[in-house]
Order: structure tokens, then C-alpha cells, then sequence
């Protein structure tokens, strides 16, 4: 009897190339015989597969009665391929079951058992990877289960829309995550943009708006409180106290007599410090701001802005200054600026 060759790839099964596994081929009756005792396998052949996963079989084509197994186990013994078929009359590896021939006394699948019997022989092309075909007088039905080329497609899809967007961002809730859940994401945006202050165009804004935006950015007016040690009569006491670089005093308070001077860097404060009531400063001493309080007027509003400002380098927010208590006993003064920061 003719015998054909089928071709076994555990690569081509979507297993990857398996070496030295165990592929067996059983030939079974599909109508048990009428004999005692039954015999259902015909035949069992065993190989193993070559380095390339690939392993061949010479079998005998089936009939209406028969059809063929076969099973393929790992290097541990486990069963990771079992296929039943009905052997075509041309060689066709199984892991591509693309093409094949059925005349009047061969069926062929690769999954499952074909009923009946075509009237002639027709050659059918198939595009799929799991095949059942039924005859029914002269109807011919194939049913396709195409999940690996399903599968593919649809990775390739997924692959397409993602494309190479960072791992964060490669699915639709992440992406929604980053536009805030917000399905009107645009439009929240350019609201919020158009309450910004722009740089190339004209804009209104309230009384409100204005004062909420200098308040944003740190320009309105401030105050700022710092207190000395226990001061002797006339005794002084020199420090810094955190304003901005550059700013106009508006008020000045004191919780008791006392002179209070503001400089534009710590040099200067340390030379001109010990300079007494009533002498100006020398040129380029640096004093920005001088003012005596007294038990009467212990608070006062500068009439004219007296405008200071940093000269260290590098710039910063402290300002030194320094403070003498003008009381008749010990204190410790406590002074308080209400400024409006300029830069």
C-alpha cells in the first residue's frame, strides 16, 4: 500500500523548537470492526524530534473507518500537543495544514472527525490553522477556528496603536490618567489658560483679579516681625531680617523707643553701626532707612516710600540692620515693616 510522509514541527505548532521530544503517531479505527476482541489502535509509530524540533512519519492514508492521533510530549514527560487528523494523499506537514485533497474515499482535517463522502475529487485551499469539514450529499461545510492568525492580527494591531509610546502611556487609562480623567480635557484647558497673564497681548482684568494675581506672585504688601535680645539703655544689637531684594517701606512699629537703621549689605551695617543720633552717614555707608521712635509715637506710616534693596552678591531676600533701645531701662524690642516687595 502507498504510504505518505507527514512532517512534524513543534515550531510550526506554535510550541517553539522542542529537541529530542517524543511524537507519537497512533492510527485508530473510527467504526469499531466487528471482531472480538475489538481492535481499536492500528498501529503506533515513536520518534523524536531532530535538533530542529522536526520529526517525519511514512503513514497510510485513512479511509471512512480510520483516522490517526498525534501527540507530542515535552523533555518532562508532559503532553503539550494532542491532534486527531485523517491522513490527505499528499504529503502536507501538519504544522501547515494550508492545502489538501479530498476525493471520494479520503477525508482530511486537523481537528475533529469529517462526516461524509464528496462524490468526486475536489482540491480545496484553506487559510486557517484549525480545519473541520463535513459532507452532506453534495454540500461541503468547513467550519475554521482561526485564533492564531486572530491572535496575530490582533497583536499586530495593539502593536500599531501603541507604536513606541512610553510604558506610562502605552494604554487608554493611563493616557486618561494624564489628561486628569477629564473628558473635556481641551476645552478645561483653555479656560485655564485664558486666566493667565499674557506676555504678547493686551488683557482685562478686575480690581479683584489684579490684586489675586500680584498676590500669586508675591507682590502686595507684607509685614515682617523680629525682636532683639535684653537690651541695656542706648545698647545696640545688629542682625538681618528677611524682606525681599528689592522694596518700598510703608510703616514702621516698635514696642518701645528705640532707633532702628536698614542696610544694603552687612559690611556696611557693621561700619556705620556705632554711628551716633543726630551725624549723617558717611557716603556710601548704605543705609537705606533710618527712624526714632518715641514713647509718644511708638508707630508711624513713611509719608514717601522709602525704597531698599540688597547689594550683596549674590542678591538676596536679607536685610541687615540695627536696632538700639532708646528706653530708660532694660527691653528687648520688637519691630514690625509693612513693605511692598518690588522684585
Amino acid at each position: 500500500m502507498t504510504t505518505f510522509t507527514l512532517t512534524v514541527s513543534s515550531d510550526g505548532l506554535g510550541l517553539g523548537v522542542l529537541a529530542g521530544c517524543a511524537v507519537q503517531i497512533d492510527r485508530k479505527r473510527a467504526v469499531m470492526a466487528e471482531q472480538y476482541p475489538p481492535v481499536d489502535v492500528l498501529y503506533l509509530m515513536r520518534s523524536a524530534t531532530d535538533e530542529d524540533g522536526v520529526v517525519a512519519f511514512d503513514l497510510k492514508p485513512d479511509d471512512e473507518t480510520t483516522y490517526h492521533v498525534c501527540t507530542l510530549w515535552d523533555m518532562n514527560g508532559v503532553v503539550v500537543f494532542k491532534q486527531s487528523f485523517s491522513m490527505p494523499p499528499d504529503a502536507c506537514p501538519l504544522h501547515d495544514l494550508s492545502e489538501a485533497v479530498i476525493g471520494a474515499s479520503i477525508q482530511f482535517q486537523n481537528q475533529g472527525v469529517n462526516v461524509g463522502t464528496p462524490p468526486t475529487t475536489q482540491t480545496i485551499n484553506f487559510t486557517g490553522s484549525s480545519v473541520n469539514a463535513t459532507f452532506s450529499g453534495e454540500t461541503l461545510t468547513v467550519t475554521i477556528d482561526d485564533r492564531q492568525y486572530i491572535d496575530q492580527a490582533v497583536s499586530t494591531a495593539v502593536s500599531s496603536l501603541v507604536d513606541s509610546a512610553p510604558g506610562t502611556l502605552d494604554t487608554l487609562n493611563e493616557l486618561a490618567a494624564a489628561l486628569g480623567d477629564d473628558p473635556n480635557f481641551a476645552t478645561s484647558t483653555a479656560t485655564a489658560l485664558a486666566n493667565r497673564v499674557r506676555a504678547d497681548a493686551a488683557q482685562s482684568f478686575s480690581a479683584t483679579e489684579k490684586r489675586q494675581a500680584r498676590k500669586n506672585i508675591g507682590i502686595e504688601r507684607q509685614s515682617v516681625t523680629f525682636s532683639t535680645a535684653l537690651l541695656a539703655p542706648m545698647a545696640r544689637e545688629t542682625g538681618s531680617v528677611e524682606m525681599a531684594t528689592a522694596f518700598g517701606i510703608l510703616t514702621i512699629t516698635t514696642n518701645h523707643p528705640a532707633r532702628v537703621r536698614l542696610y544694603d549689605t552687612a559690611a556696611h551695617c557693621a561700619i556705620d553701626a556705632s554711628r551716633l543720633v543726630g551725624r549723617y552717614p558717611e557716603d556710601n555707608a548704605g543705609c537705606l532707612f533710618e527712624f526714632v521712635t518715641t514713647s509718644s509715637m511708638l508707630s508711624s506710616s513713611i509719608p514717601r516710600a522709602v525704597n531698599g534693596f540688597n547689594n550683596e552678591y549674590p542678591v538676596t531676600t536679607s536685610i541687615a540692620y540695627v536696632v538700639e533701645n532708646n528706653d530708660i531701662i532694660d527691653r528687648s524690642i520688637t519691630t514690625t515693616f509693612t513693605f511692598m516687595p518690588e522684585e
